[in-house]
């Protein structure tokens, strides 16, 4: 078996007014204004980063939350496949 030399996580969330919903399911999808969308690899590293919709939650920090939410799941996903 021939072991990957990348891997990348991508971790949705969706905007709606004043909320980030993390990985919304596909009835909640539809409901919310935008979703970003953050890839990063196994070490954390930003891989890509999309916005699909035009809305803008109240605050600038949201970005810079998202993607350490990201490199958070991307940690815990990388012990489960290590373990």
């Amino acid at each position: 078996m021939r072991r990957a030399k990348f891997l990348a996580f991508d971790i949705a969330h969706t905007l709606h007014r004043t909320h980030v919903l993390a990985d919304p399911t596909s009835f909640e999808e539809p409901l919310l204004d935008t979703t970003l969308s953050v890839a990063v690899d196994e070490g954390g590293g930003l891989v890509s980063v999309s916005q699909l919709g035009l809305g803008v939650v109240g605050s600038q920090d949201v970005l810079p939350q998202c993607i350490s939410a990201a490199r958070e799941r991307c940690s815990e996903l990388m012990e489960l496949l290590t373990s």
